[in-house]
């Protein structure tokens, strides 16, 4: 899926369920912000998560909750959280959603390179394992906006 379709799919979803974009975000940042961010943490994040980021920002997204770039958001994905600097989340993945229970989607790392398909951390098993959506726009869809 591209953006353009996703962002097709989100305007006729606001039509239809409009509380669904009422909730709580964060800041919305610039592409301009998130170059700086991406220079400072030495990585590329998937052009999909940089423009959804640059549209919505992070935090709640219909039923989704989505890691932030914004130092001050709660939703931080850089954040000294238990998930990530307790060893749970390995250190070759960034948290780029959870699902309210402990477990999170998160995008591999690959040579300072954020890969586009979405991997899932169950934290009962300690395991990552790819998940079906190819990228954070198909993920959005199904589970942040339940179609």
């Amino acid at each position: 899926m591209d953006y353009t379709h996703f962002k097709e799919i989100v305007d006729e979803v606001k039509r239809k369920k409009p509380h669904l974009f009422e909730l709580e975000h964060d800041q919305i940042l610039s592409m301009t912000e998130i170059d700086n961010i991406e220079k400072r943490m030495k990585i590329k994040l998937p052009l999909d998560y940089r423009k959804f980021i640059s549209e919505f920002g992070g935090g709640l997204f219909g039923y989704a909750t989505v890691y932030s770039l914004d130092e001050k958001s709660r939703y931080y994905m850089f954040q000294d959280g238990p998930l990530v600097r307790k060893g749970y989340l390995p250190k070759e993945y960034l948290p780029v959603f959870d699902n309210g229970c402990g477990d999170i989607y998160a995008l591999k790392i690959h040579e300072k390179q954020c890969l586009d398909e979405i991997y899932f951390y169950n934290h009962e098993r300690k395991s990552v394992t790819k998940t079906k959506y190819a990228n954070i726009l198909e993920y959005l869809v199904e589970v942040g906006m339940g179609i």
